[in-house]
């Protein structure tokens, strides 16, 4: 998959008063790049991560994946390419606290409609990759926070995304849960997929092999 935002810009109506978040920001990312985005609280950093996950529009510019223009497909066919084409980890999990491991990443196979046996064989296949196969039929609140990280990634991975975005995924873990999500994304990377991680912590983004600072809505570095 290949990305190319160009000229970006994001402005927030609150009342009277307009917050351009983002201001004039071009990115082209090839396939197989591994890329952090760092910068202060405010500067844009998951506004424009939103953007790249088609889960917000621009107010203006232009963004392309694949060469598809993004920006004016419909609510429907946004839903139907993000499902098939991009996996989100998030820092809060947002895992169904109600339902085991299996649900929760075999959920969206069930978006895509996908047959029960290949559901199944799925699943099993991303848990096994993440390490945690053998808790299957456990519930979020029986796991810690990097198991639970490491279920969001497997749920992210399940549908064969070209594209993954992470917003602050070590977060909420300590150093040494931070540091094996990290590595389960560099294996990632090694097996072709396409990363973009938002971070505020400077030794996760170590592991990505490049870097882009944000500030005041614009790519400083």
């Amino acid at each position: 998959m290949v990305i190319k935002a160009s000229n970006i810009t994001r402005i927030y109506k609150m009342g009277s008063i307009s917050v351009k978040v983002l201001n004039h920001i071009s990115l082209s990312v090839e396939k197989g790049k591994f890329i952090s985005i760092m910068g202060p609280s405010g500067a844009g950093k998951s506004t424009f991560l939103h953007i790249l996950g088609c889960l917000d529009r621009p107010t203006s510019g232009e963004y392309k994946l694949d060469g598809l223009d993004v920006v004016n497909m419909n609510d429907s066919q946004l839903s139907n390419y993000r499902n098939k084409k991009i996996g989100f980890i998030f820092q809060l999990f947002n895992l169904l606290p109600k339902e085991d491991i299996f649900y929760n990443v075999e959920l969206p196979l069930f978006y895509a409609k996908k047959k029960k046996k290949e559901r199944k064989e799925r699943v099993e296949e991303v848990l096994s990759l993440v390490g945690l196969l053998h808790r299957i039929t456990h519930k979020p609140n029986q796991l810690s926070g990097g198991e639970c990280q490491r279920v969001a990634i497997a749920r992210a991975l399940v549908n064969c995304p070209a594209l993954l975005l992470a917003d602050e995924p070590t977060g909420n873990l300590d150093s040494h849960a931070g540091h094996q999500i990290m590595e389960i994304f560099t294996q990632l990377n090694e097996q072709g997929h396409t990363i973009i991680l938002v971070t505020h912590n400077e030794e996760m983004a170590k592991y990505a092999k490049y870097s882009l600072y944000l500030r005041d809505g614009k790519i400083e570095k």
